[in-house]
């Protein structure tokens, strides 16, 4: 059992370093396309958002691009967030209400593009902050692809909690990951936040993806489109990011994970099947193989060896990481006691998610 542990974690430390390397080598040209500006439909569903809408209009009006409008679609806000809407006086803002006989994230995205008017479609959420080059930025690079993903990081705050600097390192950690598995040609994940999609491409996925898997709508979308064509591409401009609020308990960062989990057990793409299962197996596996060296016979020099050529591997990705999307190398200094509560975390959540049903603005799933 031992050795089935090492050739695990060996596996991971082999990919981990590819990965690095890949990290190491990609840079991105910046294009120019600003004499090609495509119509363009930014889609927010929304629910129980009273605190954010007039945030999310203030925005939008600073926006730096000609061709654009704003479709929000209501998934039976039980707050102000309607009698807000109806009090929006942008021409280029129109919103919508979710019919009585759908609900969810999915069917509100999936309602919300039979009103979207533009050649392409972006999708964010509400509590998002972004850039007004945003929109320009990332219009950008739509000769790149059809399906374009691009960053979502924690905004910046005062907090020197360990809870903001571990959700700060982890998000940080899927962006690097998603980037570089993207330009890799592996691409498997994305982020509903902060992408954007031709509009006839999306409308022909929306009608194949099944709505009734709770979360995933944007992991899911990706994975339909994975299916004929692999022309993904990830943009990391700094104007391209969007940022959102860290989580303000330890207890509502991890309902968001479990969420977030929940969704990797319907899983078919054979990418997010060997990634997922590879971190999840080469963490707990760790915690086991401590477990036998330090109780049980075991080969404790080779354990060790191998977790310092982790951590080694990891806080090197880190690091390229930071200085990729342009975040605080002072995250650096917290980095080691974040890699060791990873072990624990990246190995029961998962597991948890397996009992727990998830929620999603004050609504379970079936």
């Amino acid at each position: 059992m031992i050795y089935v542990i090492f050739i695990v974690i060996c596996l991971y430390l082999f990919v981990f370093l590819f990965l690095f390397f890949q990290l190491l080598g990609n840079k991105q040209n910046v294009i120019d396309n600003s004499d090609k500006e495509s119509t363009i439909s930014v889609l927010v569903p929304v629910r129980n958002e009273q605190h954010r809408i007039s945030c999310l209009m203030e925005q939008f009006k600073k926006i730096n691009y000609c061709c654009f409008e704003v479709v929000i679609v209501d998934d039976h806000s039980d707050d102000s967030t309607i009698k807000q809407l109806r009090n929006i006086n942008l021409t280029f803002v129109s919103f919508v209400q979710l019919p009585d006989n759908l609900q969810g994230k999915k069917n509100a995205i999936k309602y919300g593009l039979t009103y979207c008017k533009g050649d392409w479609v972006i999708f964010t959420d509400a509590d998002v902050e972004f850039s007004s080059n945003w929109i320009k930025t990332l219009s950008s690079h739509f000769i790149e692809a059809d399906f374009i993903l691009a960053p979502v990081l924690i905004k910046k705050s005062s907090s020197n909690s360990l809870l903001y600097y571990f959700e700060t390192i982890d998000m940080l950690a899927m962006q690097a990951f998603t980037y570089i598995a993207t330009n890799a040609k592996y691409p498997f994940l994305a982020s509903a936040a902060n992408m954007a999609v031709r509009k006839e491409v999306a409308m022909k996925l929306y009608q194949q993806m099944d709505t009734s898997i709770p979360s995933g709508d944007d992991v899911f979308l990706l994975h339909e489109y994975l299916k004929k064509s692999n022309r993904v591409y990830y943009v990391i401009d700094n104007d391209a990011k969007v940022f959102v609020p860290p989580s303000t308990s330890w207890l509502s960062f991890f309902k968001q994970r479990i969420r977030w989990v929940s969704k990797a057990k319907y899983y078919q793409n054979k990418n997010a099947l060997f990634f997922s299962w590879l971190i999840f197996l080469a963490h707990i596996l760790s915690i086991f193989a401590f477990i036998q060296v330090l109780f049980f016979k075991g080969n404790y020099y080779l354990f060790l060896s191998l977790m310092i050529i982790k951590f080694l591997i990891d806080m090197a990705f880190m690091a390229k990481s930071l200085q990729i999307f342009k975040q605080s190398l002072k995250l650096m200094l917290v980095f080691p006691l974040a890699w060791f509560f990873y072990f624990f975390y990246i190995s029961f959540v998962p597991i948890i998610s397996l009992f727990f049903k998830v929620e999603w603005k004050n609504r379970r799933s079936n």
